[in-house]
């Protein structure tokens, strides 16, 4: 257990007010994950000590140590499938009151995920600073974000594993800059824009012809060989691969939703190595990527800058 863990747990568990966070509920991984991280940081902001209910996410039942060491307390009761939902409160009634009541003082719970969404999520905490010393932070939403994600983001043995071999596989060469061109049913929540507004802008600020590409259609590798031959691409998408549909990916056999989730992992990873990355902020991935890297790396299509997404 690393020093900055340790130092997290043990202001984490000094504080009395606590919280219930779910994950995995209903979004895309890292739409949970980067809310997962703003909970944290709006807790240790209010002095609220963060735990977490995984159990029975989408991507597995064992949830968060699925793929990732713990970090924190796990709360275990089946009860938050009732009442611990994402943004709504469960559905009112007398008996969902009482389980609710008797869930909270068996189990010392003060919060449930649904009862502090709008508060994390208030675009607002952008501007707000954050000076928790102990942890070296000082800074803005995205400097305390950074920290969190280096607590948060360790895989545990069987799947760092895999995720090496998912890296190697890509054959990458010593340097390279990184892409992420969103498909697939991302269009219902922001406009999709073309890879010429991703390569130009990348060719006027390097002269590095090597990138490696995170998208979830194959068709976008296929246009970028066609149109910028002189870029060597390189990418762990699959050539069957036609979109990310979250709906859809439900539906898939719990052995390819992890496969996948670990490919998805690797190629972030690969991303956080880049000279330069270039991506969208309004996509999660996008975001995720934003929290960890230097800003100075991490570059948003058409001028865009990080945010609360």
């Amino acid at each position: 257990m690393n020093e900055l863990l340790e130092k997290y747990q043990a202001i984490n568990e000094s504080f009395s007010k606590k919280l219930v966070f779910r994950l995995g509920i209903e979004a895309g991984f890292f739409s949970e994950y980067n809310n997962m991280i703003l909970a944290m940081a709006y807790c240790l902001k209010h002095r609220i000590r963060f735990t977490l209910y995984s159990e029975n996410a989408w991507f597995s039942h064992r949830g968060w140590t699925e793929f990732f060491e713990p970090f924190c307390d796990q709360e275990t009761s089946r009860h938050h499938m009732l009442l611990n939902h994402r943004e709504v409160p469960p559905p009112s009634g007398k008996r969902t009151m009482v389980i609710t009541a008797w869930t909270k003082l068996l189990h010392g719970i003060d919060y449930f995920t649904w009862q502090l969404w709008a508060e994390f999520r208030n675009r607002e905490t952008e501007q707000e600073t954050f000076d928790i010393p102990e942890l070296g932070i000082k800074g803005k939403l995205r400097d305390a974000c950074r920290v969190l994600t280096d607590i948060t983001w360790r895989y545990n043995p069987d799947c760092q594993n895999i995720i090496n071999q998912f890296t190697e596989s890509a054959s990458l060469p010593s340097r390279y800059v990184g892409f992420h061109i969103r498909g697939g049913d991302k269009f219902k929540e922001d406009k999709l824009h073309p890879v010429g507004s991703y390569f130009n802008d990348m060719a006027i600020r390097t002269d590095c012809r090597n990138g490696f590409v995170l998208t979830d259609d194959y068709r976008i590798i296929e246009t970028i060989r066609k149109e910028y031959p002189d870029w060597k691409i390189y990418t762990l998408c699959q050539e069957n691969e036609r979109g990310y549909y979250h709906q859809d990916f439900l539906k898939k056999d719990p052995e390819f939703i992890r496969e996948q989730t670990l490919r998805l992992f690797a190629s972030t990873d690969i991303l956080l190595k880049s000279e330069l990355f270039m991506g969208t902020f309004t996509s999660n991935p996008g975001m995720y990527l934003g929290m960890r890297m230097e800003p100075e790396r991490c570059l948003g299509v058409n001028g865009t800058k990080w945010r609360l997404w």
